[in-house]
């Protein structure tokens, strides 16, 4: 074997070794673009069902309010009733 060979010998190696990596790298790449395609739907479904949660929780929102305007009223009502049991009350 010459010198020529044993130097050859050993960049060969690391040549081989370099490209296995950047061949499993690139199957790794591929892997995650595919993952990454694949919950892309799951995302979207889940942002979605999030704004249509924010709807409903603003419209319960506004419900509450207005059941505790009306609270306020009835209570108004209450205590005017037990001060002059025998005043006429206006209704809401």
């Amino acid at each position: 074997m010459s010198i020529e060979d044993q130097t050859t010998d050993p960049l060969q190696q690391v040549l081989t070794l370099v490209r296995s990596i950047d061949s499993r790298l690139t199957a790794l790449e591929q892997k995650v673009d595919e993952r990454r395609y694949d919950t892309r739907p799951i995302w979207e479904q889940v942002l979605q069902e999030m704004k249509s949660m924010q709807k409903t929780m603003g419209i319960m929102q506004k419900d509450i309010y207005g059941l505790r305007s009306s609270l306020e009223s009835i209570e108004e009502r209450i205590e005017r009733l037990e001060v002059n049991p025998n005043a006429p009350t206006t209704r809401i």
